[in-house]
Formats: C-alpha cells, structure tokens, sequence
C-alpha cells in the first residue's frame, strides 16, 4: 500500500492508514501461524497449544487466557499430587533397613528389663530396647509397632544430605543414645557429618556397645 502525502493531508489520516496497515500486517502474520505452526513465531507444544485456545476463543484474549489458566491449574494440581506422594515415598527409602539394622543389636525380650545403657540412663526396657516399665509383658507384634513408632520419625527427620546408609548409621546410634549430646541434633540438621561422625566415634562407647558402634561406623563410611 502507497500512501501519498502532501499538505492536505492531516494527522488523522496518517493515523488511520496507520492502523490499517498494522492490523494487515497483523492478519497476515496469523495466517502464516495458522498455517505452519512450526516457524520461528510458534514451535514449541505450549505455543501451538495456546494458538489452538486462541482459535476455540475465536481470537478472544480474555477466553484464552482463562482457557489457559484451567489448563495450568489442572497440571499444577497434579504435579503437585505427584510431588506430595513422591516426598511421603522418598524418606521411607531404607526405612525397613534402618529398621532391621536398629533390631539386630536390641534384645528380644517379652518381659521387661532393666536396661543400662539405654540412652546412659537407667530404665526398664522391652523387645527392641523401647522404653517400658517393671513387670510389662507384650507381644511382638506391640513391640514391632513400637520400635517403628521410634525408628520412623528419626530416619525421616534426618536431612537428605546423609546418604542412605549414613541415615540408617545415624538412626541406630541416636536410637540407642539419643541426640542430644555434644549438639549433635544441630550438628545433623545442619550437615555437618565431620562433626556428626565425630561424635559417633567418641560418644557412647564402652566394651557391650563397641560392636554396635564399630558396625554404625562402618555403615556410615559404606559408599
């Protein structure tokens, strides 16, 4: 399009030629969109799918945007699900592990007993080493769901810093010590594992808990 100008010709007009050409030019560029999406205006899925809502829309911004929004709301919806089930898994990874490795060092007893060197206090113990009083008597199938009751929230509340077999070391040492001694509940939280393997190798130490200790050490430093 050729637009003559001279001294007749005013500001409006220029400014209606104007838009005339800019909305061709606008048409024309869609046509080619609509045509091939595969060009350098549109070639990835999230483009092509937005032009497809655009055309539902029959070229409505505020239809297509909301057309997309639904769209974003129902991935984000479920990715998020994935995500929540994912992170409930992920912490159970060795969790029966931790379990058996935490069972093979405590006493299988239905009677409770005086343990002591339960955390270096002196109490009354049962089954998997859990805490108990003079005279109880439980099954297994109790005293199973209380040691889980106990080993769970210890291996899930260490960070995923720790390698697997590091949690599971940490879990039995705190199981059979606590957590609280030289700091090393901050120490953990904060991934420091020099300063945590530190005081799992001066810490709760004497000739009946030395096996445990050297099999904890052991499955620490296991790649």
């Amino acid at each position: 399009m050729r637009i003559k100008t001279n001294s007749k010709t005013n500001l409006s007009d220029i400014l209606i030629y104007s838009l005339v050409a800019v909305v061709l030019i606008t048409f024309i560029y869609i046509d080619k969109a609509d045509a091939n999406y595969n060009n350098e205006f549109c070639n990835s899925n999230k483009c092509k799918a937005r032009i497809e809502r655009l055309k539902e829309c029959n070229w409505s911004v505020e239809c297509t945007v909301n057309k997309t929004l639904e769209a974003m709301e129902k991935d984000l919806y479920k990715n998020i699900s994935n995500l929540k089930k994912k992170s409930l898994e992920v912490p159970k990874v060795g969790l029966n592990e931790a379990v058996q490795f935490v069972a093979k060092f405590e006493g299988f007893r239905s009677e409770a007993y005086f343990d002591w060197y339960a955390n270096w206090s002196n109490r009354w113990s049962i089954w998997y080493g859990t805490k108990s009083y003079k005279g109880e008597i439980i099954t297994k199938e109790v005293a199973t769901a209380r040691k889980l009751a106990i080993v769970e929230p210890l291996f899930t509340s260490i960070p995923s810093c720790f390698t697997q077999n590091q949690k599971i070391a940490i879990t039995s040492y705190i199981y059979n010590t606590g957590w609280n001694q030289m700091g090393l509940k901050n120490y953990i939280g904060k991934c420091k594992k020099k300063d945590v393997l530190y005081i799992m190798k001066v810490w709760g130490h004497n000739p009946v808990l030395k096996p445990r200790r050297d099999e904890e050490l052991l499955k620490f430093n296991e790649k």
